[in-house]
């Protein structure tokens, strides 16, 4: 953080999170030459990665090249692929799925199969401890030998939502599962279990324990369009949740 540069250049830039980012303008100011730029070089990723994100916003300048614009595959002169070109198109003409579309075509498109494809780390996973929930909610799913898991999620005042901690391991039995649900309880002041409504035992067992616990809605199709309604940015430029 004490250097200074005229010209700082991130090459697969994709692979920084925002915060690397940031850091890296605020050293952008040495002064020498008569401006002073960052410079983001990368392929395309998923579409709500912060930087197709900040390019969508005009928060940062996109220019967009195609393999005609590099002479070592395509001559300008010749109006044709090199070899080196008809080589490599060759070679991304037979991926597929999302990697075709975005290392042949240049689209900012996601995997297929993944649930929740505007996923990014960058973006959800944070190292601030500011946020203060008022409400506090666990999802338990008991699984065995299959693993078992008991996850915190919190809402503050703004309707703002953290994963704040989870438990996840396999082989746990009942027992062990209501310990690991006691110990959270007693660092997040929890204000009800909503455990997997197929373990009625589980239920009671940890409402006679003072844990409260009700049966949760397991409905899947609901759930996903639930998280990925979370997994997005707000008009503050904040996500709505954050792990």
């Amino acid at each position: 953080l004490s250097s200074e540069y005229d010209i700082i250049c991130a090459f697969e830039a994709t692979e920084l999170d925002e915060n690397d980012w940031e850091i890296l303008t605020t050293r952008n100011n040495n002064g020498v030459m008569p401006y002073n730029q960052c410079l983001a070089d990368c392929n395309p990723a998923h579409p709500e990665h912060w930087l197709n994100v900040k390019a969508l916003k005009q928060s940062l300048k996109r220019i967009p090249t195609t393999l005609k614009d590099n002479p070592k595959f395509y001559s300008e002169a010749g109006k044709d692929w090199t070899e080196a070109g008809y080589e490599l198109i060759r070679r991304l003409q037979h991926l597929t799925g999302a990697r075709k579309e975005r290392l042949f075509r240049g689209l900012w498109v996601a995997y297929e199969g993944m649930v929740f494809d505007m996923w990014d780390q960058g973006v959800f996973v944070t190292d601030n401890d500011d946020f203060v929930p008022e409400t506090v909610i666990a999802g338990v799913d008991k699984g065995y030998p299959n693993p078992s898991a008991i996850i915190v999620i919190g809402a503050d005042a703004n309707g703002k939502v953290r994963v704040l901690d989870e438990f996840f391991d396999v082989k746990v039995l009942q027992g062990r599962l209501i310990q690991e649900g006691n110990e959270l309880q007693k660092t997040y002041n929890i204000d009800v279990f909503l455990v997997d409504p197929s373990c009625a035992d589980l239920i009671e067992e940890m409402g006679l324990g003072d844990l409260p616990a009700i049966g949760a809605n397991n409905a899947v199709a609901a759930g996903i369009d639930t998280v990925a309604g979370y997994l997005r940015i707000l008009e503050d430029d904040t996500p709505h949740l954050t792990v």
